[in-house]
């Protein structure tokens, strides 16, 4: 079994114990993303804000996923929001400026 396998073991057995946490569920978007199973990172990162939608983070990886599946306009909107939370949130106004170009 390889790291990103054990990962999603340990992150799937957590979801099992408290499927509500929404720090599991963004990290399990996350090892989607980065495995590029982008429709199950997406739903993920979904149920992340569903679960807490006061987390900036989570709109920001939301619109990274976007941008890189070329939806700007719904990167931008997730960047958005994720500012409007956090407004000195550096790396969103980052991101914001790339989705622009």
């Amino acid at each position: 079994m390889n790291k990103n396998e054990e990962a999603f073991d340990s992150l799937n057995t957590a979801i099992q114990i408290d499927s509500a946490f929404s720090e599991i569920i963004y990290n399990k978007g996350n090892c989607l993303y980065n495995s590029f199973k982008l429709d199950e990172a997406f739903d993920c990162f979904n149920e992340a804000i569903r679960l807490n939608p006061a987390n900036a983070e989570n709109f920001n990886v939301k619109g990274n996923l976007l941008q890189d599946q070329n939806k700007l306009t719904h990167a931008l909107a997730s960047y958005t929001e994720a500012i409007r939370i956090q407004p000195n949130f550096a790396a969103v106004h980052f991101n914001r400026g790339r989705s622009l170009k």
